[in-house]
């Protein structure tokens, strides 16, 4: 889905149409919240929780659990591997980013 938004992107940007860029922007929320909401189906979580990946903070509880969870892990409540891989990497990338923050904002 990324990749067809940016290629739709580029070629707004290319014909100099700045109003159409507005416009994929909704296709873009509606898409994201689609598949967020088949992946928290997937992993058992209540499907309403798609939505909050519209909230800013919320979004990245909803994303993480999105990303890196495996099939049906509400039911057995277990993470694989790769799920520790990729939630270690996603946790340590978020507080390198407070940390950075803050030594700018000093």
């Amino acid at each position: 889905m990324n990749i067809v938004l940016q290629v739709m992107q580029a070629a707004v940007i290319a014909a100099e149409i700045p109003i159409a860029a507005l416009l994929i922007l909704f296709p873009a929320i509606v898409g994201g919240i689609a598949l967020a909401y088949q992946r928290c189906k997937n992993i058992g979580m209540n499907p309403w929780w798609s939505l909050g990946i519209m909230v800013p903070f919320l979004n990245i509880f909803v994303g993480l659990r999105c990303l890196a969870y495996p099939e049906g892990y509400e039911d057995h409540k277990t993470l694989d591997t790769p799920a520790k891989v990729i939630l270690g990497i996603l946790v340590t990338l978020l507080v390198l980013m407070s940390i950075a923050v803050a030594v700018f904002v000093a």
